[in-house]
């Protein structure tokens, strides 16, 4: 495929060719992916016009396509994830047990950073609570730090683990 902007110079590149780029990967692209590739275009020109190497911004009033977002089927109920944690087993040869991964993920939230970088230390059984981005590998942010409860089955999880 040819690329579409990448030949020009940032000061050649008019509203029409980003439109076209719009058009043309639009039927390819879910509506997110497709704003996200123009959002890139604004930030190149918003940094390029702060070193005054271009005046305008071609993707400023380009038309985007609807968002077409598909929700989810559903959400698990928590019977269900109950249900799945079942049949995981909890001790196993294993130095990462199916089931605790799982149900740290489903019960706090955790992403699978969190979850690989977390510690035992992490855990306050007493305060019935989880630090998740303790580490610094495992967080996206600093903001990203968080303590979570331990909901009732997730406890009786972590204590049998």
């Amino acid at each position: 495929m040819k690329p579409a902007l990448g030949s020009k110079r940032l000061g050649d590149v008019r509203r029409g060719d980003c439109q076209r780029l719009v058009d043309d990967v639009a039927p390819g692209m879910s509506g997110s992916r497709v704003r996200s590739v123009v959002n890139s275009i604004r930030s190149l020109y918003r940094w390029a016009q702060d070193r005054d190497l271009v005046q305008h911004d071609p993707a400023a009033l380009v038309r985007l396509p609807a968002m077409d977002a598909t929700s989810r089927d559903r959400v698990a109920t928590p019977a269900e994830v109950a249900a799945l944690l079942d049949a995981l087993p909890l001790h196993d040869a294993l130095p990462l047990h199916d089931a605790l991964p799982y149900a740290i993920a489903s019960y706090a939230t955790a992403r699978r950073a969190e979850i690989r970088h977390a510690l035992i230390e992490d855990v306050d059984l007493d305060l019935e609570v989880i630090y998740l981005g303790a580490d610094e590998d495992s967080r996206k942010s600093r903001a990203a730090q968080r303590a979570v409860p331990l909901v009732k089955p997730l406890a009786l999880l972590m204590r049998a683990a």
